[in-house]
């Protein structure tokens, strides 16, 4: 069984088990309905779904460094570009431009940094054009956040995150209103039957399990989170907080129009830059150290000395990863727990 387990702070990555999996399973349809439920409507439609043909004038270029677009996708004939997706008059140039763009995928808030974009701009946009739009909705959950509301045609959940909850099971999930891709002879049904895409049947048993609290937990993460960012905000070694929850944060009002509430994810700049992110990691004593998220335990990562270790610091900056960047995971504990561990770490 895999878990999330406390990773000493040595700047080395953890590697999460893989295992075999089956094609169907009856326990896993249940939680498709759950995922599904929030904002369904029905399209019938069976459509291939790439990405683009990379034009290297139309945005900003891939690198080496970008491992699944370039080893995974790009071998498949799959190119993609990045742009900025809070500039809607350039990501139209682009869609109108360049026919060869078949998809539209953003995450929304987004990891480390809680960006969030315009759901229904985005999909207002492929739609206008024929194309398609995904979402990576990890964060939120479909408590928090329903994005088929805001006409996105895909949304993907690592469910290993806040649908289990407990750090016991590794699963991903995709929702769609294209019910004919889904069913039997689709094209996504093909896939997750001939590429070995599901999960087997215990681990969606713990993902069902943790479904069950997903409410409850999700209200506590929430709770805890907001209160733990006010605290950061007024700490004098915290340089800034990232959460989209405060109304400080540059995107505070896409996530209240979108959300129902913030979530449990935040991240946070110390003033210290590199030192003082490796000095707070070696002091956390409550909190855990791991390179996941969406447990129950709160859980902290130092993205320039663990996750992003290897890539370069130019492209870390670029991206709002700087060196004193800490990304929190908040838990349910009792938030007088996680602040007190937080503030002694800090020092």
């Amino acid at each position: 069984m895999c878990t999330a387990l406390r990773q000493p702070h040595s700047g080395r990555r953890c590697r999460q088990n893989s295992r075999p999996r089956s094609c169907w399973n009856g326990r896993r349809s249940c939680w498709d309905a759950v995922l599904l439920w929030p904002g369904r409507r029905r399209h019938n439609g069976d459509g291939p779904a790439e990405i683009r043909r990379q034009n290297p004038h139309a945005g900003q270029p891939l690198r080496r460094h970008d491992r699944t677009f370039v080893k995974i996708f790009q071998p498949l004939g799959i190119e993609t570009i990045l742009t900025d997706l809070h500039d809607l008059d350039h990501v139209e140039d682009l869609v109108k431009h360049d026919p060869s763009i078949r998809l539209l995928y953003f995450e929304t808030p987004a990891n480390p940094t809680l960006a969030c974009v315009d759901m229904t701009a985005l999909a207002s946009i492929a739609k206008r054009h024929d194309r398609l739009s995904a979402v990576d909705n990890t964060f939120a959950t479909p408590y928090l956040q329903q994005p088929l509301r805001f006409g996105v045609d895909y949304i993907v959940h690592s469910t290993t995150k806040f649908l289990n909850g407990h750090g016991n099971s590794i699963a991903g999930a995709l929702v769609t209103p294209h019910t004919a891709q889904m069913k039997m002879g689709g094209s996504i049904w093909q896939a997750m039957k001939l590429a070995g895409t599901n999960c087997s049947p215990w681990e969606a048993w713990l993902v069902h399990n943790g479904l069950k609290t997903l409410a409850v937990r999700m209200d506590r993460h929430c709770d805890n989170a907001m209160r733990i960012a006010s605290f950061l905000r007024n700490d004098k070694n915290v340089e800034r907080v990232n959460y989209c929850g405060l109304p400080s944060h540059p995107d505070h009002a896409i996530a209240k129009r979108q959300m129902r509430a913030f979530g449990g994810m935040l991240s946070f700049e110390l003033a210290g830059g590199l030192e003082a992110g490796v000095k707070f990691m070696n002091r956390i004593k409550f909190c855990t150290l791991a390179p996941t998220l969406g447990d129950v335990d709160t859980l902290i990562l130092h993205p320039a000395s663990m996750s992003h270790l290897n890539i370069p610091k130019e492209v870390r900056l670029a991206n709002g990863i700087t060196d004193g960047l800490i990304r929190l995971s908040v838990g349910i504990e009792h938030v007088d727990d996680i602040i007190g561990d937080l503030e002694q770490a800090i020092g």
